[in-house]
């Protein structure tokens, strides 16, 4: 499901950076609270306070970006979806960019084809569409077209259109025809 982890990366430098921001936050913010007490006392320069909330404010940037970095060690999925197989073995060096492994939207399934320039007049977004596969013994599904490409294909003189079908069942796979 959407937010359930796929990959964990090894999070020991991310968790190391991560400790330090946050240890050094907590000496920031006695910095600040220390400089505060003083200036109200007359007893430190507002530059020097100044510079102290500043340092706070650095260690909080500091710390922010290091859980920013720490987060990306777990993957997520970002949608409700299928897994296919893994393209990665545990404990191997990744690169950013890199396939891991295939999440499909399975339901609805989005289905892509084109129609002629003639028959353009008689469509339009969220009319109702009937798709049948010919892989699966003609079998017939419901949807709506959900887009409508702009641009006619100058080569086919077609126009693509999307259309959105409910797959409980997973019944339909990318690639059907």
């Amino acid at each position: 499901g959407q937010g359930e982890p796929l990959f964990s990366l090894d999070a020991a430098v991310a968790q190391a950076a991560s400790n330090e921001a946050q240890a050094n936050l907590a000496s920031a913010k006695r910095v600040h609270e220390r400089a505060s007490d003083l200036g109200a006392r007359q007893l430190l320069s507002q530059s020097e306070q100044d510079a102290a909330l500043v340092g706070l404010s650095v260690a909080q940037a500091r710390l922010a970006s290091a859980r920013a970095q720490l987060d990306k060690t777990v993957l997520v999925a970002p949608f409700d979806g299928v897994i296919g197989l893994r393209e990665v073995s545990v404990g191997e060096v990744v690169s950013p960019g890199q396939a891991l492994v295939n999440l499909v939207r399975l339901d609805p399934m989005q289905v892509d084809f084109s129609l002629p320039e003639s028959e353009l007049a008689r469509v339009a977004v969220g009319q109702p569409v009937t798709v049948v596969v010919d892989a699966l013994d003609g079998l017939s599904v419901q949807g709506e077209v959900t887009a409508i490409e702009p641009v006619i294909d100058i080569n086919t003189r077609s126009a693509k259109l999307r259309a959105s079908v409910a797959n409980p069942d997973y019944t339909l796979r990318p690639g059907l025809f």
